[in-house]
């Protein structure tokens, strides 16, 4: 069983979790499935950090 990684918004998510950009785009699908939010193309190409990934998140969804 592979150690657990200790996740900060720092965290790169290719790097830091180990994924490829498909596993990367699943990511993606379940965060927005979990969020009830679509991140466009153009916006999860910008995504390279956890903390990147809350902002878009926050910002989809009008949370300041």
């Amino acid at each position: 069983m592979p150690s657990p990684i200790e996740l900060s918004e720092d965290t790169n998510i290719t790097e830091g979790l180990g994924l490829d950009s498909v596993a990367v785009m699943d990511f993606v699908m379940e965060i927005e499935d979990a969020l009830d939010i679509s991140i466009p193309l153009d916006r999860i190409a910008e995504v390279k950090t956890i903390g990147d990934l809350i902002a878009t998140a926050h910002d989809l969804k009008g949370v300041a």
